[in-house]
């Protein structure tokens, strides 16, 4: 009777779930000595398990990075608006300058746009990717170490 060992991804995952409960990788490494994995793997996985934790924070700030420069577009545009708004009330010839009133609303457009085509390139939910980041971690370059 052979017992089968629990594959990497699946120690991934319950690794994952300790440390969120927990917060700790002191949990999540008892959790991994009491599957009776040796001390090698188990710091294999703690390393990767952490990996994944920075992975999962640039991911967030990055979001947050994105959705600032969003807000920021659209603030743009409503500064421009108002611009517009306030300087065409005046019945006055502004000739070229006419066409300036409109530059804070195509600046703001575009700001905006290209912070919203970066949220949409991105994938910035764990879970939509699969496991944990598609699993790259492991799969990342692991002949590159010597």
């Amino acid at each position: 009777m052979t017992m089968e060992q629990p594959t990497t991804e699946e120690l991934l995952e319950d690794s994952l779930e300790v440390y969120y409960q927990h917060q700790s990788f002191t949990e999540v490494r008892k959790m991994l000595e009491q599957k009776g994995l040796n001390e090698h793997r188990i710091n294999h996985l703690i390393r990767q398990l952490d990996d994944i934790l920075i992975e999962e924070e640039i991911v967030k700030v990055q979001k947050k990075n994105v959705v600032s420069k969003m807000i920021a577009g659209i603030l743009i545009i409503i500064f421009g608006m108002v611009v517009v708004f306030y300087t065409l009330s005046f019945d006055e010839d502004l000739g070229i300058y006419y066409y300036l009133l409109y530059l804070p609303l195509v600046i703001g457009a575009y700001v905006a746009f290209k912070a919203w085509r970066e949220y949409k390139q991105n994938a910035f939910d764990r879970e939509e990717s699969g496991l944990k980041f598609e699993y790259r971690i492991t799969h990342r370059r692991s002949g590159d170490r010597t």
